[in-house]
C-alpha cells in the first residue's frame, strides 16, 4: 500500500493554519465586541451620570424657595421652577397661561399698567447691558391678587446663548409691615408735635416774665428746656422727612435759583452760633458759576444748614469755609472745617439712618443720627451725590454735586 506523505503533511499544515487563523479571528472579534460593549457601557454610564446630574440640579431648581428661571431681553420666560409658578397661583410652569412676563403685570390695560409694562422691559434691557439689576415689582396672581415682589436679574451664558437668569421673591408681607411702621411713626410724630409746640410757647411766656419775674438761674433752666424741646422737634421733623423720602411722598419744588443767594440764606441761619463759638466763616464762589441752576431751593438750603450745623458742632476753633464751583457738568459745593475729624473706619457709617459715632467727643454734641442720611437722599433726589473726606483730629470736608443742567422732568 502506497501513502502520499507529502500531500498529507501539506493538508495537515493548511488545516492547522486555518485553525490558528480562525482562533485569531475569533479573538479579534471577541476583543472588538468587548471593546464595543465597554464603550457602550461607558457611554450608558456617562448618560446615566448626566441624567442623574440633570435630575439633581432640576430637583434643586424646583425645590428652591425663591422663584427662579431664565428670561430673554423681551421678557419672554424660557423656563422657570415650580416655586415661581406657585407664587403666582399655578401648579407648575407648564400650566401658566403665558410665557410673557408682562402678562402678569396687566389686567385692566390702564395707562398706568401700559407704562409699567414699558418700564419692566426697560429693566430687562438695563440688566442686559449692565449684567445685573435688582428692583421691586408688582405682579398679578391667578386669582387677580396683586403681590409685591423683588426681582434680581443676572446676565448669564447658557449653551452659548446670552440670556437673563431671574430670582424672584414675594415681599408682600414685608411691605405691609413697612407700611404699618411708616403709618405708626407718622402718627406718633404728628401727635407729638402739638404738645411740644404748646410747651415751647409756655416756656417762652415764662422766660419773658408773663407770670412774674424770672431770675438768671431760672432763665438758664428755661433755656435748657427750650433747647431740648427744639432738639426733639428737630428729631420729629427729620423722622417725618425720612419717612416721606422712603415712600416717595416728599414733594420736590423745582425752580431756577442763584446758588450764591441760596448759600447766603443758609449761612444767615447759623451766623449767631458762629459768633457765639468765635469761629471764622468764609464763603468762596468760583467766577465761572452759572447764573441759575434748577433745584428745590428749600431742600438744598436744608442740606446746607445740616452740613453747616455739623461743622459747628464738631469745631471749637479755626474756620468753616463753604465754597461753590463748576466741576465738569455739575455744581460742586464743599463745606470744610477744622474740627475733630472722622476716622477712616467711621466714614462708611456716616450716611446711614440713626448712626451716631461711638467716641465720646462725638456724643458730647448730641445728634439724631438722621441728618446726613436725609442729606444723602435729598441730594440723590437732585440726581447728585454726596461724600466726605476727613482726617481724625484735623477736620472734615463734606462735598455734594448736583447737575448744572437739571431738567424739571427729572
Amino acid at each position: 500500500m502506497n501513502f502520499n506523505t507529502t500531500s498529507s503533511v501539506s493538508t495537515n499544515a493548511e488545516f492547522l493554519f486555518l485553525i490558528h487563523l480562525q482562533t485569531i479571528i475569533s479573538i479579534v472579534i471577541l476583543i472588538i465586541c468587548g471593546s464595543i460593549l465597554l464603550i457602550v457601557l461607558f457611554q450608558l454610564g456617562k448618560e446615566k451620570q448626566r441624567q442623574n446630574a440633570k435630575k439633581f440640579f432640576q430637583d434643586m431648581f424646583d425645590q428652591a424657595f425663591l422663584g427662579m428661571g431664565l428670561i430673554d431681553i423681551k421678557g419672554q420666560i424660557l423656563t422657570a421652577n415650580v416655586s415661581f409658578a406657585l407664587m403666582l397661583g399655578y401648579t407648575a410652569f407648564e400650566n401658566m397661561p403665558s410665557r410673557d412676563m408682562q402678562f402678569y403685570t396687566e389686567k385692566e390695560n390702564t395707562k398706568k399698567e401700559l407704562q409699567d409694562s414699558i418700564d419692566l422691559l426697560s429693566n430687562f434691557e438695563n440688566a442686559w447691558k449692565k449684567g445685573f439689576l435688582s428692583f421691586e415689582w408688582a405682579l398679578y396672581k391667578k386669582n387677580l391678587e396683586l403681590i409685591e415682589t423683588e426681582i434680581v436679574l443676572n446676565r448669564v451664558l447658557v449653551r452659548n446663548q446670552v440670556m437673563l437668569m431671574f430670582t424672584i421673591g414675594d415681599i408682600s408681607e414685608r411691605k405691609k409691615i413697612e407700611q404699618l411702621k411708616d403709618e405708626f411713626i407718622g402718627m406718633v410724630s404728628h401727635e407729638l408735635r402739638t404738645p411740644l409746640t404748646a410747651i415751647k410757647g409756655t416756656i417762652d411766656l415764662l422766660f419773658d416774665g408773663a407770670v412774674g419775674a424770672v431770675n438768671q438761674e431760672q432763665k438758664n433752666m428755661l433755656i435748657a428746656g427750650k433747647r431740648n424741646i427744639e432738639r426733639l422737634t428737630r428729631l420729629i421733623n427729620e423722622v417725618l422727612d425720612l419717612q416721606k423720602l422712603r415712600i416717595g411722598k416728599l414733594e420736590m419744588h423745582w425752580t431756577s435759583e442763584d446758588i450764591k443767594s441760596v448759600i447766603e440764606e443758609a449761612v444767615q441761619n447759623i451766623e449767631a452760633q458762629v459768633r457765639e463759638k468765635k469761629l471764622n466763616l468764609c464763603m468762596e464762589f468760583d467766577e465761572n458759576l452759572p447764573e441759575v441752576i434748577v433745584m428745590d431751593r428749600d431742600r438744598i438750603i436744608q442740606v446746607l444748614i445740616n452740613l453747616l450745623n455739623n461743622a459747628l458742632k464738631f469745631s471749637s476753633k479755626g474756620s468753616i469755609i463753604i465754597s461753590a464751583k463748576s466741576w465738569n457738568t455739575n455744581l460742586q459745593v464743599s463745606i470744610s472745617d477744622e474740627g475733630i475729624g472722622i476716622s477712616k473706619n467711621d466714614i462708611p457709617k456716616l450716611f446711614h439712618h440713626f448712626v451716631q459715632l461711638a467716641p465720646s467727643q462725638y456724643r458730647k454734641v448730641g445728634s439724631t443720627g438722621l441728618g446726613l442720611a436725609i442729606c444723602k437722599q435729598l441730594i440723590e433726589g437732585h440726581q447728585g451725590k454726596i461724600w466726605v473726606n476727613s482726617v481724625l483730629g484735623k477736620g472734615s470736608v463734606f462735598t455734594f454735586e448736583i447737575p448744572i443742567e437739571q431738567t424739571l422732568s427729572s
